[in-house]
């Protein structure tokens, strides 16, 4: 009878927002979601009240609606220009989103709104790190500090500032301080165990995150720091468990993959490492991180002009400032000094790939680009050096430098062509024999 009664009135008057967002209470109430979302949308047309607006917008928001969500969230500012529950509502919506310059703009509405709200402070430097206004973001953090020297989540920001200005041990002894301020509080326990892994403090940061997974066996972002401490203290099986599960729980964070491959690398597996970067690649093609990866490891394994693609895919996608940058740029002019002295190995087999296309996207990932993060950068010093090989000879009187491209084994009868320096094409039988790789392969059956 409530709810005939909230159609009712919401269809007498439809220029009533408010009417449709009681509307839209009633049928989430009842489970009625589709519903519910007609009616949150009609009353984002209209002026409505700021609190039944923003549990409404988060409700859409949690059912996988963000259009309606915003809409609402939008409505709710623009009813109330001075509430700046409503500002600060609306730009944490839009951080969440990586809408980070709206973000900036609606929280700095808050904050002029509510200049002694420390939390509009520290979301505000949050949002200006991510832009790299870090300057400014550490005024703002020391503002939220300065109101309110317990809050866990500015000590929290302030360490990210400090990390991201490359001043590590601040950023420690930030984080370590908000976690004494709360040692339940999820989002410093995470913070501090990442930050003791940087610092090469691997048990003291192993210890936390354990703490953190039997809290929530399915937190994806635990799992993968705490595999990749174990892997900083050379211990690479329980890396490669927690890195397992973590592609189980979610097989669409390309972080994980991509630390999964660099701990195949540290095994020797890099057939199965090739395979990992390039899933971490499939599922965030923008990122450089998972490009220098792959490039390294497709270097280690003699594929110099895909690893040459990739690598500069890495430099184009990253700072000029940026390690990943120079890493990629330093492989690139190592990788230039060795063409020609050495033959082509074969890159991992195609049936590793749908349909064996090398770039397909592997058979486990979802066909939706994520970005979670940012892969970690730098090569493993533990990757081995190529091994040389002879030198094939042109078949000409005057040798010239071998340019090949990558020969990839297709499951078809017939041979691989091979590419030669410019001179009559040699017969198949005078191509070498591309060696059998003695990497442990991931087969699509394997249990994670």
């Amino acid at each position: 009878m409530a709810l005939l009664g909230l159609r009712w009135r919401a269809r007498r008057r439809p220029d009533d927002g408010n009417n449709w967002l009681a509307l839209a209470q009633g049928l989430l109430a009842g489970g009625d979601v589709a519903e519910a979302r007609e009616a949150a949308r009609n009353a984002a047309r209209w002026p409505v009240e700021v609190r039944p607006a923003l549990e409404v917008a988060a409700a859409m928001e949690s059912a996988g609606d963000p259009a309606t969500a915003r809409a609402l969230y939008e409505a709710a500012a623009r009813s109330a220009p001075e509430d700046a529950d409503a500002a600060g509502f609306l730009g944490l919506f839009l951080l969440r989103c990586g809408l980070t310059d709206d973000a900036i703009d609606a929280l700095r509405a808050a904050v002029r709104l509510a200049p002694d709200v420390a939390d509009g402070h520290a979301f505000l430097a949050e949002a200006l790190r991510i832009t790299g206004a870090l300057g400014e973001a550490l005024d703002h953090v020391k503002r939220a500090l300065a109101i309110d020297p317990a809050s866990v989540s500015a000590q929290v920001r302030l360490g990210r500032i400090h990390a991201a200005m490359a001043n590590e041990d601040a950023a420690l002894v930030a984080f370590r301080a908000a976690y004494a301020l709360d040692p339940q509080d999820f989002e410093a326990s995470l913070a501090l165990g990442s930050a003791l892994a940087r610092a090469e403090l691997a048990r003291e940061a192993i210890a936390i995150f354990q703490v953190l997974l039997e809290r929530d066996p399915g937190c994806v972002e635990a799992l993968i720091n705490c595999g990749m401490a174990h892997a900083a203290v050379d211990e690479p099986q329980p890396a490669m468990r927690y890195l397992r599960e973590a592609i189980r729980l979610r097989p669409d964070v390309p972080e994980a993959h991509c630390d999964l491959g660099i701990v195949q690398m540290q095994l020797g597996q890099t057939d199965a490492a090739i395979f990992s970067f390039r899933s971490a690649v499939a599922l965030a093609p923008d990122s450089p991180d998972a490009h220098l990866q792959l490039g390294l490891a497709l270097r280690e394994r003699g594929a110099r002009d895909a690893a040459g693609v990739h690598l500069e895919a890495a430099m184009r996608n990253s700072s000029p400032a940026s390690e990943t940058h120079q890493f990629a740029a330093e492989a690139l002019r190592a990788l230039s000094a060795a063409v020609g002295r050495r033959p082509l190995e074969p890159v991992p087999p195609p049936d590793m790939m749908d349909d064996g296309d090398p770039e397909a996207l592997p058979w486990h990932l979802p066909g939706r680009p994520v970005v979670e993060g940012a892969a970690r950068t730098g090569p493993l010093p533990s990757v081995r050096p190529p091994t040389p090989a002879p030198v094939v000879a042109a078949p000409t009187p005057t040798p010239a430098p071998v340019v090949a491209a990558p020969v990839v084994a297709a499951p078809t009868p017939a041979p691989a062509p091979v590419v030669a320096a410019p001179a009559p094409t040699p017969a198949p039988s005078q191509a070498p024999a591309p060696e059998e790789p003695d990497d442990e392969l991931i087969e699509p059956g394997d249990e994670l």
